[in-house]
């Protein structure tokens, strides 16, 4: 059977009659007849039995379906997934991101995006600093989303806002406080450390010694959503980016702004050769108003 002959049987036999079919395929009732005796000739047996004017589909017509329906279903994919794309609101979009921002900004901005754009399917990915590059790179991802960018000659990223370390700790910690801290004030708690977790790491180490801060470390974790669960069941404070921290709150936890530049860059990162498809391009104009708008109200 050639495939147009394919296409004229499952429209008869889904829709019962030859003008039905000819509706459907928005051609002649004589050319759907034509095709449909011609597929007959080609394979050998009656697909239809013809009564007074009706259609009555064979066994081995019933048999034959069961085949073709499967390849029909995934053709009309093939057909949403093109108008999607000319609408620009279709596609799959595969992201990886660094667990911060996995917690409460990308979460929020997916289920956002998707009751505006069903047509769009998303693959995330969270993952480790270096593992975030890598994944890029295997072609694993399309997109991802970290703290600052790395310098790679066939990566090339864009600047989605601005994120900054913030103090967390219980309210007891801190009861006088109401102004921004020093980091020095951390020095007679317990601290709970991270190990290395990127340029979050660099960016802390570097004002830790600028200010001949000594902390003592009595927990090290690799993972910030670590220390906050740590710090919410009273083991000391932590060092943690303001997205993890705002995002894992609870009653008794306290985030204090530092007196310090501790700032970070939130980044979008792809291929150089492989441009954001518009429904990427679309969803990281809404991530971006996400990240700017957890960070106005640090």
């Amino acid at each position: 059977m050639r495939l147009r002959h394919i296409e004229v049987f499952h429209e008869v036999y889904t829709n019962g009659s030859i003008t039905a079919a000819a509706y459907a395929l928005n051609i002649s009732q004589p050319s759907v007849s034509k095709a449909l005796m011609h597929a007959e000739s080609q394979i050998g047996f009656a697909l239809f039995k013809r009564n007074a004017g009706r259609l009555t589909p064979t066994h081995e017509a019933h048999l034959l379906y069961r085949e073709i329906a499967p390849l029909f279903e995934r053709l009309e994919n093939v057909r949403s997934l093109t108008r999607n794309l000319r609408s620009g609101v279709g596609g799959n979009i595969r992201i990886a991101l660094v667990p911060a921002l996995a917690l409460d900004i990308v979460p929020n901005a997916i289920a956002t995006f998707r009751n505006a754009n069903p047509g769009v399917n998303f693959g995330v990915q969270v993952l480790h600093f270096d593992e975030v590059t890598k994944a890029l790179l295997t072609r694993e991802a399309d997109i991802a989303i970290m703290f600052e960018p790395i310098e790679h000659p066939l990566i090339t990223s864009f600047r989605v806002g601005t994120g900054e370390i913030v103090a967390l700790s219980g309210i007891m910690e801190f009861p006088d406080r109401t102004t921004k801290l020093e980091i020095s004030d951390l020095e007679d708690h317990s601290y709970i450390g991270s190990k290395d977790t990127g340029p979050l790491s660099d960016i802390l180490n570097n004002a830790l010694d600028q200010g001949a801060v000594k902390l003592t470390e009595v927990v090290s974790v690799d993972a910030y959503y670590a220390a906050v669960e740590i710090v919410r069941n009273g083991g000391g404070v932590a060092l943690v980016d303001e997205f993890t921290a705002r995002t894992r709150l609870a009653e008794g936890l306290v985030v204090h702004r530092l007196n310090a530049d501790l700032s970070f860059g939130v980044y979008c990162l792809h291929m150089a050769d492989r441009p954001l498809s518009r429904a990427a391009d679309a969803f990281m104009a809404l991530v971006k108003a996400r990240v700017h708008a957890a960070h106005a109200t640090a």
